[in-house]
């Protein structure tokens, strides 16, 4: 089952404070959401070198709820903290 809207954009916002965190920590990174073939979403979170070129890109996968996406975000943002 997909995320309702309001669930969605509380992961993005979500997503985005925690963009805000990386880049404190010196990283060049964004948030990009994509779809499945089914529809449901996720959201990359996408590293830039610093020149603004793609570098690498971490994704949440998809989540029924709320709270999965936000540990799965937690997950990949301390992915790109010990990976790069």
């Amino acid at each position: 089952m997909n995320l309702k809207l309001n669930e969605w954009n509380e992961s993005c916002k979500y997503a985005e404070k925690v963009c805000e965190t990386l880049k404190d920590k010196g990283f060049n990174i964004k948030i990009k959401p994509y779809s499945m073939y089914n529809g449901s979403k996720g959201i990359h979170l996408q590293i830039f070198d610093c020149f603004g070129n793609f570098f690498s890109q971490y994704a949440t996968g998809t989540c029924t709820n709320v709270l999965d996406m936000k540990k799965s975000i937690d997950r990949m943002a301390n992915r790109i903290i010990t990976e790069t």
